[in-house]
């Protein structure tokens, strides 16, 4: 006698599901755009850098077969975009809300290396190149600079409206979608659109399923699913149904004080588990952190003192008072110290802060951080300066005495300080920072809130490797001149 068949689980889907489920397959709503836009430059960047290695090899009196190694390149080039899509680097791209040339370093690197290798095998199989290693090293050298300058140029364009901004539907508990909406604001750049919100219930499966259907029915890109703890199994079933709907849906597990850049992503049998570890700078990271702040603060003076000069003689032409700004900041483990930089306000300035700090608050909505878009105290030629960040230059001298560091925490006056209490004063347990979290992420437009937060995390998963990749945000954000005023 045949058992009796199992009976579904309840997530299942039932039948009558089976085929409007294969054909939201068929209508998966992908924008291929962007990536085809990366295809063509670094298309281009490979074609480029062949053409000047060889010129180079050329001109320096070696004997290379032109036709030959085009030929190669050629054979190699799908080999290139199949090692690309590996790494990430097509796959992923369309995934990534905020993508800069610092998420791509470490990935381009690794694929134009295995190309490279790939290509200088080719050579000695092949004589494609001269015995001599000139050309496969300028090739690889050339290849990794150009293709992260084209697709820092085919961002630009895609920012610029060239392709169709992603529309978003935002899925929480109120009032949690109004954190997506406020960055999303802040960052024109992601080319987010905010379409429409709505509220994660305690609903069945089948209400799942109606909330599931009138995302669908939106002309939208991708879904923002903020929190629902309350019902992970509700949550992990809405993923499911939008993703089959073609969807690419986003989980925002908490603030920024969540993220720590040294926890580990694994899994509990398919169930995502993030591991974080307690980050206390050993006597070994400290010493390790300052060889590296007086190597880079040195190296940065001395680079940088023909600007110093200028800067210094500019400021004492366009108005009168000194040429640097001191003022006593919070500083390791709530310690005095008097920051250094270039004056680009009044001479009394720092006398009319408290006169307007109503009008501050009232510009950024009620924010304990004092910025104003439009300081009536900034100087002509100091807003030059503070649009490059050239005034926080001399701060590299707080970093030689020891007083800051490359990268840390923005240092606050104490009015300021202050007001980051709880769990948010451990942002005092590291030196404050030329470079860091707030400065990498928007800088000015970061409220107060959201950058004690960002300070928490830092000091929370502090690592060198994040140092740097804060350091390299950092000026990126400066030459993209981003949150300055």
């Amino acid at each position: 006698m045949p058992h009796p068949a199992p009976a579904l689980p309840e997530e299942a889907a039932p039948r009558h599901d089976h085929a409007r489920l294969n054909e939201a397959h068929h209508a998966v709503r992908v924008d291929s755009t962007y990536p085809r836009l990366l295809v063509v430059a670094d298309t281009l960047s490979i074609v480029v850098g062949l053409a000047v290695t060889i010129a180079v090899v050329f001109l320096v009196g070696r004997e290379i077969n032109a036709v030959r190694v085009g030929v190669t390149a050629g054979l190699l080039l799908p080999v290139w975009f199949m090692v690309a899509y590996v790494v990430g680097l097509y796959g992923l791209a369309e995934l990534r809300i905020s993508q800069s040339v610092i998420d791509e370093i470490g990935k381009v690197v690794i694929a134009v290396t295995a190309w490279s290798w790939l290509m200088l095998i080719f050579r000695m199989v092949f004589s494609a190149f001269p015995a001599a290693m000139l050309g496969p090293t300028m090739l690889w050298l050339l290849v990794i600079c150009l293709v992260l300058t084209g697709r820092i140029l085919a961002r630009r364009v895609a920012r610029r409206r060239v392709l169709h901004p992603h529309r978003v539907a935002v899925v929480g508990w109120p009032p949690e979608p109004d954190v997506i909406r406020d960055r999303i604001g802040r960052h024109p750049e992601w080319g987010l659109q905010v379409e429409a919100e709505f509220e994660f219930g305690r609903d069945d499966r089948h209400g799942l399923e109606s909330l599931a259907d009138r995302i669908g029915e939106l002309e939208t890109d991708r879904v923002m699913i903020i929190g629902g703890s309350e019902g992970l199994i509700d949550r992990n079933r809405l993923v499911s149904l939008l993703v089959e709907r073609g969807l690419v849906v986003d989980l925002v597990a908490g603030g920024a004080e969540s993220l720590y850049s040294n926890s580990v992503l694994h899994d509990l049998e398919g169930l995502p588990v993030m591991s974080v570890r307690s980050s206390r700078m050993r006597p070994f990271d400290l010493h390790v952190k300052r060889i590296f702040d007086i190597t880079v603060s040195c190296f940065g003076l001395l680079l940088t003192s023909p600007i110093l000069l200028w800067a210094a003689i500019r400021i004492k032409l366009d108005s009168p008072g000194p040429v640097f700004f001191r003022q006593v900041r919070c500083g390791v483990d709530g310690q005095p110290f008097e920051v250094v930089k270039f004056r680009t306000m009044v001479d009394d300035a720092d006398e009319l802060r408290s006169q307007l700090r109503a009008e501050s608050e009232e510009e950024r909505g009620g924010d304990v951080l004092f910025k104003l878009a439009e300081d009536p105290r900034v100087t002509k030629f100091g807003r030059k300066l503070r649009n490059w960040s050239i005034d926080e230059l001399p701060q590299l001298w707080n970093v030689l005495k020891g007083e800051m560091s490359i990268v840390g925490p923005r240092p606050l006056p104490y009015d300021e300080a202050d007001q980051a209490t709880g769990m948010f004063s451990a942002r005092t347990r590291v030196k404050p920072g030329l470079a860091g979290p707030w400065q990498a992420y928007g800088r000015s437009t970061i409220p107060f809130e959201d950058m004690i937060r960002l300070d928490y995390s830092y000091v929370a998963g502090w690592s060198m490797a994040e140092d740097m990749r804060l350091l390299l945000r950092t000026v990126n954000a400066v030459f993209g001149r981003r949150g300055a005023y």
